[in-house]
């Protein structure tokens, strides 16, 4: 092991020390939890991306952030095969660049599972092997991003509902990782644009959609319902009246019913304006409490932007007491349970984090860092 170890680069021997110390790839590994083998393997893309990175489109990026060993569907070699002629030029561009090719889909070899390879063409057929499948699941997660329906996903890649969750959850943690190996190698734009898809990779929205994310109830087809009519801040959702947001999303195809989709949708429209006011005011709160632990901000400029943003907050009448419940929410039928059950059928994902992770607030238009932990 240790003669492996030092042959890959993970470590090195100091002769006046007499010892092994770490180098940069063994600490990019040790922080970002990834095993040797595929620590390997992520520093060889990530070596070959910087010198040939391809942006005409998300699906390289996502590559790079795809989980190395997930199997979403045992046939997708076969698949591939098949559909290897759907592909545009920018994915085939991509399939080039990572050296994925349809004559490697159409004799590739799955490894034995049960036992660890032993020689050098079992090694070579694991890495292949694991390449093409990352490739096939890259392409599902870049539908994902870019607002394909769920239900479109299933049919199209031949897999579960239950899979493509399973990928994406993974895949937002496997993210993170590849930030942290990212940042100790020192690939500091990389990491950058890494770190600007994974909030993406989360929520399955495209980059525009992700200020009005923090909201509940504000899945990515609604979310995108409401944006192209105007709604692209959480202000703006939350000074709206929500008979008028309830309009929207029943004329942009939001309902999950003939029957009672304008009741529901005036109910989850309400709660789409309750939630965007909370988050409004919990922000004030919480630059009102920065404002009393520094009331001498260095930053004149954006210490102007913060107190200017309280009293702007606190224009709105009465917040407190509309989210205190004075409003009906007994009428009808219970709005909590009914959307609870028609969550389930709902086409978009909006996977809820298991680990923290950094947002730039978007509701302050200045560069507050916020952890939000799920």
């Amino acid at each position: 092991a240790l003669l492996f170890l030092e042959k890959e680069g993970f470590i090195k021997y100091n002769p006046e020390k007499t010892s092994y110390g770490s180098t940069r790839l063994g600490d990019a590994c040790f922080a970002s939890s990834l095993n040797p083998v595929h620590g390997l393997l992520v520093f060889q893309e990530i070596m070959s991306a910087m010198k040939n990175l391809i942006l005409v489109d998300d699906l390289h990026l996502i590559y790079l952030i795809t989980p190395v060993n997930y199997d979403t569907n045992s046939d997708f070699a076969d698949f591939m095969h098949r559909n290897w002629s759907n592909l545009n030029k920018n994915q085939l561009k991509v399939a080039a660049a990572i050296e994925v090719s349809e004559h490697d889909y159409a004799k590739l070899k799955k490894p034995t599972e049960t036992e660890a390879p032993k020689t050098i063409e079992e090694w070579k057929n694991l890495k292949k092997y694991e390449k093409h499948r990352r490739f096939y699941n890259s392409l599902i997660l870049c539908d994902l991003v870019n607002e394909s329906s769920l239900v479109e996903v299933c049919k199209r890649f031949s897999v579960g509902r239950g899979t493509l969750q399973g990928l994406q959850n993974l895949a937002a943690t496997f993210s993170g990782m590849i930030q942290i190996f990212c940042e100790k190698l020192g690939c500091t734009y990389l990491n950058l644009m890494i770190k600007s898809l994974r909030d993406r990779l989360n929520f399955g929205v495209q980059i525009d959609l992700l200020p009005l994310m923090v909201i509940p109830f504000i899945k990515a087809q609604r979310a995108r319902i409401l944006f192209q009519a105007g709604y692209t801040t959480v202000r703006k959702i939350s000074e709206a009246d929500p008979c008028e947001v309830a309009q929207v999303l029943e004329a942009g195809g939001s309902g999950y019913g003939q029957d009672f989709s304008a009741n529901f949708q005036f109910h989850v429209a309400k709660k789409i304006v309750l939630g965007a006011k909370k988050r409004i005011t919990e922000e004030s709160k919480r630059l009102q409490k920065k404002a009393k632990v520094d009331p001498f901000a260095d930053d004149e400029e954006e210490w102007g932007q913060v107190l200017a943003q309280i009293n702007a907050v606190d224009q709105i009448d009465s917040i407190d007491s509309f989210l205190s419940g004075e409003d009906d929410e007994s009428s009808v039928f219970n709005v909590d349970e009914s959307i609870e059950f028609y969550m389930e059928d709902e086409d978009e994902i909006r996977i809820t984090q298991s680990s923290s992770f950094t947002q730039t607030s978007q509701i302050i238009g200045i560069s507050t860092p916020t952890t939000l932990n799920s």
